[in-house]
C-alpha cells in the first residue's frame, strides 16, 4: 500500500473512533494532552460523525473570469451547520463551483457519509454532474471526474440546482474566501446565516 493510499485511509474521523474505542488508548491520550479520559471521550464524541446522511450547499466565484477565486462549502447534518470557504487564487467561475463541490465530497468522504445531497446555483456543473450536458473543458474534465471518482463510492448522491437565493450561505463563504485571500471555517449562528 503506497503512502497515498495509507493517507487516504487515515482521517481525522478514524482516528477519533479508534481512540473512543479503545480505553486504554483513551486514558492513555488524556494523560499526554492533561485532560481526563471523560473530557476526552466527550471531546471526541462530539466530532465523530456518527450521521451517514449529509447535505451540503455549495458555491464558488470569480472576481473577473479568470479573476480571485474562492469557494465556500456549508455542511448540514441535520442538526448542525458548520461552514468552510477556501481561497483559490486566480482561476475561473467553473473552476472555483467544480472546487466547491470537490471539498464539500471531501468532507462527506472524512466524515464517513453514505448518502449525499450537494445544493449549488451552478446550473452548469449540476447538468455537467447528472451527465445531461457534456465537460468540454479538459480542465473542468479533470475535476469531473475526480468529482465521479468520490460520488461513485456513495451509496446515494444526488446534486440540486437551486436558485442564489436559496444558497446565500455558501455564497458569503465564498465571498469570504476572496475577501480575505485565505481558508477557514465558521460555525453557524444567527450573525452568519
Amino acid at each position: 500500500m503506497s503512502n497515498k493510499e495509507k493517507g487516504s485511509l487515515i482521517t481525522e474521523n478514524s482516528v477519533f473512533k479508534a481512540i473512543l474505542s479503545n480505553k486504554e488508548v483513551q486514558e492513555t491520550v488524556a494523560r499526554a494532552i492533561s485532560c481526563t479520559s471523560l473530557e476526552l471521550e466527550e471531546f471526541l464524541s462530539q466530532r465523530v460523525c456518527t450521521t451517514k446522511k449529509l447535505s451540503f450547499y455549495t458555491d464558488g466565484g470569480a472576481r473577473g473570469n479568470p479573476g480571485i477565486s474562492g469557494c465556500g462549502v456549508v455542511v448540514d447534518d441535520g442538526s448542525v451547520k458548520k461552514g468552510y470557504f477556501y481561497y483559490l487564487g486566480i482561476q475561473t467561475n467553473n473552476f472555483a463551483e467544480y472546487t466547491g463541490l470537490l471539498k464539500a465530497l471531501s468532507i462527506a468522504k472524512e466524515m464517513n457519509a453514505e448518502e449525499v445531497v450537494v445544493y449549488s446555483d451552478s446550473e452548469l456543473m449540476c447538468k455537467q454532474i447528472t451527465g445531461e450536458y457534456k465537460v468540454k473543458s479538459p480542465q473542468l474534465g479533470i475535476l469531473y471526474k475526480e468529482a465521479m471518482l468520490y460520488i461513485y463510492n456513495l451509496k446515494s448522491f444526488k446534486i440540486k440546482h437551486v436558485r442564489r437565493e436559496f444558497n446565500k450561505d455558501a455564497d458569503l463563504l465564498a465571498n469570504m474566501a476572496m475577501d480575505e485571500k485565505r481558508n477557514g471555517e465558521v460555525e453557524f449562528t444567527t450573525a452568519i446565516s
